[in-house]
């Protein structure tokens, strides 16, 4: 068996980090800024949040300050809090 090029580009990436289904909400403190939103992706360094923007933001752990869990009955609920903030 020789090595294909087209199977090469074709294949699925199976080391790509699958997104976390985790519903709560957290409060990441950072030197700079504060964020909430859901953890979609983390690691031993950075961890990945969706915003209320449905951005995501690279969080490097070292920078993080506190995190506080914030949990929520509803979607409605999540986003009239992320408004007051």
């Amino acid at each position: 068996m020789g090595w294909n090029v087209l199977n090469f580009f074709s294949r699925q990436e199976s080391s790509m980090p699958e997104t976390l289904a985790d519903p709560t909400v957290y409060c990441i403190e950072t030197n700079q800024r504060i964020y909430y939103g859901r953890i979609i992706f983390q690691d031993d360094v950075q961890l990945k949040l969706q915003t209320e923007d449905n951005k995501p933001v690279k969080i490097l752990k070292g920078n993080i300050k506190r995190v506080q869990v914030m949990r929520t009955i509803t979607e409605k609920e999540t986003q009239s809090k992320w408004k007051q903030h």
